[in-house]
């Protein structure tokens, strides 16, 4: 290239002996910057793990304007499940199939979330919840054991992590019918201290509960708080404190009837995992801790409540502000469930969108064992007209 311009200088060919030669010039130190930057450039993103195609507009749906060539997402995923020959009473094994559902091949791609692989909702034609949580036995299929005590419908719901696809619930299309185990057959029964009651006091295997509800209304955040037990004895589950099930909303028929409480979980238009969250664990000794929901924050007072009408609440506070906590947030602390030092108030901040009945499910671990504490509340619309 020197030798180029030498000659061309000394032979005076003019100005236009000098365009090839910059040329050159040009070409060559492009090629030079570009091996030499070349080394500390990144690798391209991986896809799923490190490119979310919805991540450049979250805030505007409309930011990315240019013509979309890869989606690096996950889709959504088909949730089927195998046959069930088990009859009532009678223990037997459900699996279940998670495909992709743009490929129609297993989805093998589920990471831990709230400490398991797939958190399984069960609920059976009485009402009566189940939270499980399946094994993996192959890639894209799942499989656990369960007692279900009553014939009739079964509604299904299972939600997980993809990687690079976030958190998806999916519910079963079908569900599941289980048999009478009996030739007499009947209507299902439901032990006396898991029939659906609205807020206040009761007794859930042998623990005293109350649960506080004021003000439900139809798109207004709600404060709810379980007192669980006497005395600051719960123990971590799934790295929360307390776990909330919520669906609905459902005719009041429905949700109290002995044989139509899981088909009408099936047609509800809302299901929800709700989890109390992370706290101030400075007053941990003495037992008051501030509490928040996964869907939502502030500081929320607890309340005695009295229950009528299913969920009609009316009420005075207290004067107590303990509720239950786990630093630092909602599943980010490696929770110990050895230790038993938490609550007895779980509270939750919940907003239900429709107005209307709803079948609450709320779920703590006290001595080493998961209560749950079922609940029918009633959601005021957003009027005032009760």
């Amino acid at each position: 290239m020197l030798v180029t311009l030498f000659v061309a200088v000394r032979a005076r060919r003019g100005a236009w002996a000098l365009v090839p030669a910059g040329g050159v010039v040009a070409a060559l130190a492009t090629a030079v910057t570009a091996a030499l930057l070349s080394a500390s450039l990144p690798m391209p993103p991986e896809p799923g793990g490190q490119v979310d195609a919805t991540n450049d507009n979250v805030a505007d749906p409309y930011a990315v304007v240019r013509p979309v060539t890869n989606d690096y997402s996950r889709p959504p995923v088909s949730l089927e499940m195998g046959p069930y020959p088990a009859k009532a009473a009678e223990r037997g094994t459900l699996r279940l199939s998670v495909n992709d559902g743009s490929t129609g091949l297993p989805a093998d791609d589920l990471v831990v979330h709230d400490g398991a692989l797939m958190h399984l909702l069960v609920i059976g034609p009485t009402g009566e919840l189940w939270h499980l949580h399946p094994i993996r036995t192959a890639p894209g299929s799942y499989e656990v054991q369960l007692r279900l005590p009553a014939a009739g419908h079964y509604a299904v719901s299972a939600e997980f992590a993809r990687r690079g696809g976030g958190i998806q619930q999916v519910r079963s299309a079908t569900g599941l019918t289980v048999a009478s185990g009996s030739a007499r057959g009947g209507d299902p029964a439901l032990p006396t201290e898991l029939a659906p009651r609205g807020p206040g006091e009761r007794t859930v295997d042998g623990v005293p509960v109350r649960l506080s509800a004021p003000s439900l209304t139809a798109g207004a955040a709600s404060t709810l708080t379980a007192r669980v037990g006497d005395t600051p004895t719960l123990q971590p589950w799934l790295g929360m404190v307390g776990h909330m099930i919520v669906v609905g909303p459902i005719d009041k028929a429905d949700a109290t009837s002995p044989t139509r409480m899981g088909r009408a979980a099936q047609g509800a238009p809302v299901w929800a995992h709700a989890h109390s969250m992370g706290g101030d664990m400075s007053g941990h000794m003495s037992g008051h801790m501030s509490g928040h929901s996964a869907h939502g924050t502030g500081d929320a007072p607890a309340h005695d409540m009295a229950a009528t009408d299913h969920g009609n609440e009316t009420g005075t506070s207290t004067g107590t502000d303990s509720m239950s906590g786990l630093m630092p947030l909602n599943g980010d602390s490696p929770a110990d469930e050895t230790v038993a030092a938490y609550g007895p108030d779980v509270s939750f901040v919940y907003t239900f969108s429709r107005p209307g009945y709803y079948r609450v499910w709320i779920q703590a671990e006290r001595d080493s064992a998961v209560l749950t504490m079922p609940y029918l509340l009633h959601v005021s619309p957003s009027g005032g007209a009760k």
